[in-house]
């Protein structure tokens, strides 16, 4: 049998040598995302349609998801829910983990996790772990809405999409509101040992806090690639936000313009207020607030504040998924040598 016969041969039985494949040089990863901007306005006009002709009763959730041009992200995915006065979405639950990262909420707008409810107000961060039974009320008279940010690509691609309707409409209350944060506080109850075992217990970042921090930091240099970035930390481990997703916030002062760097993880980002441009590779992405955007993996990028005011980004990363393996890496524009840089989101 000569070489091409053998080749022809594996062909057939669907195999294939290596070196059928040429001369194989040093290569860097690629990604079907592309850098995209998705304006509110049009997402704005999009949830008052839904509003008025999704019934949640029939569609369970009147959710909008953020569909990238040229393909998605095999990890994390992003999009918007909106819940209606007097609305009240059915309980669930699913394999996938969740962010909602509020951004029109009041403390009359609520989401009951494993019977703990937890109040949404506006830029508000509250946490649903995977496989925890969920559903928000809305006892308010104005629209709720918020950033649904979920693991769901990652669960579906290993075959883990597990899903899960409650035997009731909706979740009776079962402990104290927000009983979560008593057992992370600082004052914690000694007989509660932190463990990664907590990881699946609800939680809220209130935005009066996280604003007051951002505020307080806003005179140092910060970081030369993201401002004065703040990572949402999980009150139980220390470590990322959720295990496979990491949030953070980003405050750059006007007329700052970061140094360029990329990253093998994904960013997917909300215009909390200000406006500016972020650049990636060749494509400016303008924003302005409440807009939504996403840099791609190992992209070069760079954030500048093209306003008067504050910008504030909230965003959200799959780099927990990465790093245990060692599979997340940074280069700064500039410098010789990779850095792998810990931002906090480990450990895990």
């Amino acid at each position: 049998m000569s070489l091409a016969e053998l080749n022809r041969f594996m062909q057939e039985k669907h195999m294939q040598g290596y070196w059928t494949r040429g001369e194989v040089r040093s290569y860097e990863p690629t990604s079907e995302v592309s850098p995209y901007v998705w304006k509110w306005a049009d997402i704005e006009e999009v949830l008052e349609g839904a509003g008025k002709y999704v019934d949640i009763k029939h569609a369970f959730r009147r959710n909008i998801g953020l569909e990238n041009p040229t393909g998605q992200s095999k990890t994390i995915n992003m999009g918007l829910q909106l819940v209606l006065p007097g609305e009240k979405a059915r309980a669930h639950r699913h394999t996938a983990e969740a962010i909602r990262f509020i951004i029109q909420g009041n403390p009359k707008v609520w989401s009951t996790v494993d019977g703990e409810a937890t109040t949404m107000e506006s830029g508000d961060l509250v946490l649903t772990p995977n496989w925890s039974w969920h559903d928000h009320v809305n006892d308010s008279s104005e629209p709720a809405i918020w950033i649904d940010g979920l693991n769901a690509a990652i669960m579906g691609h290993l075959g883990l999409a597990f899903r899960e309707d409650f035997p009731t409409p909706n979740q009776p209350v079962e402990s104290l509101p927000e009983y979560s944060k008593h057992r992370a506080s600082l004052t914690r109850p000694n007989w509660l040992e932190l463990s990664t075992s907590l990881a699946g217990a609800p939680y809220r970042y209130k935005w009066s806090d996280t604003q007051e921090t951002l505020n307080a930091l806003k005179v140092s240099e910060g970081d030369p690639c993201d401002g004065v970035i703040l990572h949402y930390t999980s009150p139980w481990t220390g470590g990322s936000t959720l295990p496979m997703i990491s949030c953070a916030i980003q405050l750059l002062r006007p007329g700052l313009k970061t140094k360029a760097h990329r990253h093998t993880s994904i960013g997917q980002y909300h215009v909390v207020q200000g406006s500016g441009v972020t650049r990636v590779g060749d494509v400016e992405l303008q924003w302005g607030r409440r807009d939504f955007f996403v840099v791609p993996p190992w992209s070069w990028h760079s954030h500048e504040n093209l306003g008067s005011e504050d910008a504030i980004l909230f965003s959200m990363s799959d780099a927990p998924l990465l790093k245990p393996f060692g599979f997340y890496r940074e280069e700064i524009e500039g410098e010789e040598v990779r850095r792998d840089r810990n931002h906090w989101f480990g450990p895990f």
